[in-house]
């Protein structure tokens, strides 16, 4: 295990699971997911296309990762979630101080959270072949 700043652990533990998820705030879960979704897209586009510049491969992932693409994705993927997810995904839509970009409409908004906290939520459980299950849903659209 790697020692970072002042002899402190990285990376050294995953989450230990709440008792309940409702213990964890909705946006916290879509925080998280966020920062998941963003790395694996980055990554397939990477693969894809190695030889982009970082500006080529910023207007690449655009698309995918701003609200709009995000809600597509939640729209196509949504009938394969399991109840939990739904239920995860139904809280984070319904969830107050959403304030949209401008470039969003609230429900891509509310849609791209949902995704976002649904992500969030199966990285903190652990779930990772759920995970991956459902990025091969979501890759072949990048």
């Amino acid at each position: 295990m790697e020692r970072g700043c002042r002899g402190k652990t990285f990376f050294a533990k995953r989450f230990s699971p709440c008792e309940q998820m409702n213990d964890y705030h909705i946006q916290s879960l879509a925080f998280l997911g966020d920062a998941y979704f963003t790395l694996k897209v980055r990554e397939q586009i990477m693969r894809q296309k190695p030889g982009l510049t970082p500006r080529g491969l910023h207007v690449c992932t655009v698309p995918v990762l701003c609200a709009g693409g995000q809600s597509k994705l939640f729209l196509e993927l949504y009938d394969l979630f399991t109840d939990d997810e739904k239920a995860v995904a139904r809280r984070a839509r319904n969830g107050r101080g959403l304030k949209p970009p401008a470039a969003a409409t609230p429900e891509e908004y509310r849609n791209a959270t949902a995704l976002e906290a649904v992500l969030g939520y199966l990285y903190v459980e652990g779930k990772t072949e759920r995970l991956e299950r459902l990025f091969c849903h979501i890759l072949p659209i990048v």
